[in-house]
């Protein structure tokens, strides 16, 4: 799976997908001698995509797109007011808002009624996020396996097999990640073909080259250059994976209650229940868990709480999230807005790759400029005063998302 140090909602994967590049040249790597569908045609996209500009100067880097795709998904969810996939939301600050009738407090009367900052609304879940290993996939034991269906002699296809006898897993929930990077969004690999949760076993399938070796990825250059990974001989995929299920950890406490005395923090533990038609208020209290569930209690202390903080997650997401099939989460609309946005802002050479490089220098012509040699663009003046931009992919993306979204409806004196 293509990784970066940013997190962002559009993978890259999805986004070499969205763009017409070839995922085997995306992902750096090269299939040599080998009489295969995957390997691009001459004059198509066959340019070898590095992680770093540095690695080839010519050429934009997975960690610049990465960094533009960042900076996009930041400013339409600053604008629509939520965010395009569900997202873990932790340590949320507030400050504390006495109830308006003080004879209340600690009565156990003290519910605050809040909205979720920046509006992330679309509350899907309270509480933190748990993750639990179910079994270290690996080459040795034969849990995990590459294997050629086609006969090319390239083994396009990753099969993880294991036993979940004894284990309580729900299809919705199973994850992969590169082994030992559970705590690491980032290096989870997503767009598994094939999930079956059948008995006691789990059986799942990946197009071979999103479990290649990503440390690969940080080689230095040589004499001549950096050179493509050649996944010919089938050598250069990881030889194990963490499988684990995601959920909702409601054990812990959703809410924490901070008090500030003379030095000295006070904490206690606290839950809160969603409403409102965007799923975007929240009801806060003190609680403590029991019995398999958070139970309505006092403040411990006699003053107001200093501040608090919540955990939840929130965001839009597809009719088919999650499924066993687990994608991203992001609609098709959403995720090439971002798209046409994040490519619109890139500034160094794209690919060689014929429609995929047009396509990326269309949406990166700035229509506001205009002298000798150039073309002009008459545009309204209200388009061009857009908050993202005069180049295409910004007119584009501002376009399909000022017709809805949350803080749309406030601009136009609507109330939610």
């Amino acid at each position: 799976m293509s990784i970066s140090s940013h997190n962002t909602a559009l993978t890259l994967d999805r986004y070499a997908k969205l763009m017409g590049i070839n995922p085997i040249s995306f992902s750096g790597a090269v299939l040599l001698g080998i009489d295969t569908p995957l390997v691009p045609p001459g004059g198509s996209c066959d340019s070898t995509w590095f992680q770093y500009s540095w690695q080839n100067n010519d050429q934009i880097a997975r960690e610049d797109l990465a960094a533009s795709i960042e900076m996009a998904e930041s400013e339409l969810h600053d604008f629509v007011g939520y965010y395009f996939t569900p997202t873990w939301i932790i340590d949320e600050n507030h400050v504390f808002e006495e109830h308006y009738r003080k004879e209340y407090y600690g009565l156990g009367r003290n519910d605050n009624i809040i909205k979720t900052r920046v509006s992330n609304c679309y509350v899907t879940d309270v509480g933190l996020k748990k993750r639990t290993l179910l079994y270290t996939a690996n080459t040795t034991d034969g849990t995990l396996s590459f294997i050629d269906k086609d006969g090319d002699t390239f083994e396009e296809t990753a099969k993880i097999v294991i036993d979940i006898t004894g284990m309580s897993v729900k299809q919705r929930d199973v994850r992969v990640c590169y082994h030992d990077m559970m705590s690491e969004d980032t290096h989870d690999i997503k767009y598994a073909k094939y999930v079956s949760v059948y008995g006691n076993t789990l059986t799942m399938e990946f197009d071979s080259w999103l479990l290649l070796d990503y440390t690969l990825w940080e080689h230095y250059p040589n004499a001549q250059g950096e050179k493509a990974i050649d996944i010919t001989a089938n050598d250069k995929f990881v030889d194990s994976v963490d499988v684990f299920i995601e959920e909702v950890d409601i054990t812990k406490p959703a809410v924490t209650f901070y008090w500030e005395d003379e030095g000295e923090l006070l904490t206690q533990d606290g839950w809160m229940n969603i409403s409102g038609h965007y799923r975007e208020f929240a009801s806060i209290y003190p609680a403590y868990y029991e019995s398999g569930k958070w139970n309505r209690t006092y403040f411990s202390y006699p003053e107001i709480p200093s501040y608090y903080t919540i955990n939840y997650r929130a965001g839009r997401s597809t009719n088919f999230w999650p499924t066993g099939k687990f994608p991203d989460g992001l609609t098709d609309d959403f995720a090439q807005t971002i798209v046409w946005l994040s490519t619109a802002r890139l500034e160094r050479e794209f690919c060689q790759c014929g429609n995929a490089s047009t396509f990326a220098d269309n949406l990166r012509e700035d229509l506001s400029s205009s002298g000798q040699g150039q073309n002009t663009y008459f545009i309204p003046i209200d388009k061009i005063e857009n908050p993202f931009g005069t180049r295409r992919g910004e007119l584009m993306a501002w376009a399909k998302v000022s017709k809805y979204g949350i803080k749309k409806r406030d601009m136009t004196g609507a109330t939610i």
